[in-house]
């Protein structure tokens, strides 16, 4: 499986790496939203895991132009924040599914369901 991480801190990149990625997957990081929709043209991910809040793009606007790209694209976004609002915001954006970073074990069970 191809992985697109999306996250501007390293040791949460590391995390979700341990988490989704076995030896045989290819995983791709970037730091920011701004590099999210080149990286996914050229990795062609089977998902993206993608972070709500960074510092030049966030994680909607990078959802959005790459769902425009893509519109089969899985995303998963990310926040530290379980917040309705923002979880209504990753399904209008068109994310496959918003997940609050404190259950970031259950990445796992959605990307083998």
């Amino acid at each position: 499986m191809r992985f697109l991480i999306v996250e501007d801190n390293p040791a949460m990149r590391k995390t979700i790496r341990k988490i989704v990625a076995s030896p045989e997957d290819a995983v791709m990081e970037c730091s920011d939203g701004d590099e999210a929709l080149a990286a996914y043209i050229t990795f062609h991910p089977d998902w993206v895991l993608m972070d709500y809040e960074m510092e030049r793009k966030d994680g909607i606007t990078a959802t959005t132009e790459i769902l425009h790209s893509d519109s089969k694209a899985k995303v998963l976004v990310l926040s530290q924040y379980n917040d309705e609002d923002i979880r209504e915001t990753a399904e209008k954006a068109g994310a496959y599914q918003f997940i609050a970073k404190q259950n970031i074990l259950d990445i796992k069970k959605i990307i083998n369901h």
